[in-house]
């Protein structure tokens, strides 16, 4: 029995390090769509996820949407400001900064997944 303990010790740990790298792994996501059509899709994510838009700031190459929760009830008042950076890198388009769960929503609907 104290035999099996070292084992089952080192396949939890080879367990919890597995299922945790491929979020730290997540990184910029390029696309080929236009900015207005990027900007448009992520917009609806965000509101559809309870989210409610604060502005959206453009720069040059840049598009950053200020977004935060909605009303979440019982006194909790609104979020946090948050953003959303979308960047145009030649005739693509590279969201950032962008919550995993918001991501894939967006991808879904750009029909890039």
């Amino acid at each position: 029995m104290s035999s099996l303990r070292p084992v089952l010790l080192a396949l939890a740990v080879l367990f919890l390090t597995a299922v945790a790298s491929p979020a730290t792994a997540q990184g910029p996501k390029y696309h080929r769509v236009s900015s207005d059509h990027a900007v448009l899709v992520a917009k609806e994510v965000l509101v559809q996820q309870g989210f409610e838009i604060i502005g959206v700031e453009e720069e040059e190459t840049r598009l950053t949407i200020y977004y935060r929760h909605g009303d979440r009830g019982y006194g909790r008042g609104r979020g946090r400001p948050e953003k959303l950076v979308i960047r145009r890198v030649q005739n693509t388009v590279v969201f950032e900064q962008a919550p995993t769960s918001v991501m894939v929503d967006i991808e879904v609907k750009l029909g890039v997944s």
